[in-house]
């Protein structure tokens, strides 16, 4: 995740420049754990979202999209995201991740008469996969 923030931040410079259209982010990271979904940049650590669908689009309803203005902005969010996870011992590993984690980016961009286009990068940590024959040595 940190070299996408910094690979992001140069292309953006880069197609602003070459392109004269401008590029705006947002990111937003959710944990899915037990079936649930839960917010990673919430405020509320228990509140859990469902996850929806309108025939074109899915989505969780509630969910915290956090705008994006440098690399370091990028990096912050990563940082919070990660330390609220859920972390624990599995036998094999002390710190193995039990949940999966969707760090999402929603990407505008405007051409010169402002007309906008959305898209999302979803980047999926997945939990942690030891084999049981490890856990029961």
């Amino acid at each position: 995740l940190p070299r996408t923030a910094l690979f992001l931040q140069s292309e953006i410079k880069r197609y602003e420049a070459n392109l004269g259209k401008k590029i705006q982010f947002e990111v937003s990271a959710l944990e899915i754990y037990c079936e649930n979904i839960r917010d990673l940049l919430s405020q509320n650590e228990n509140q859990y979202l469902e996850l929806k669908s309108n025939g074109s689009q899915i989505f969780c309803p509630g969910q915290i999209w956090v705008p994006i203005d440098s690399p370091q902005q990028f990096l912050d969010q990563i940082h919070i995201s990660q330390r609220k996870r859920i972390f624990k011992n599995n036998g094999v590993n002390k710190t193995s991740s039990r949940s999966h984690h969707v760090f999402q980016i929603k990407i505008f961009t405007y051409d010169r008469s402002g007309k906008a286009c959305e898209s999302f990068l979803n980047i999926v940590d997945l939990a942690g996969s030891e084999r049981r024959a490890q856990l029961h040595r």
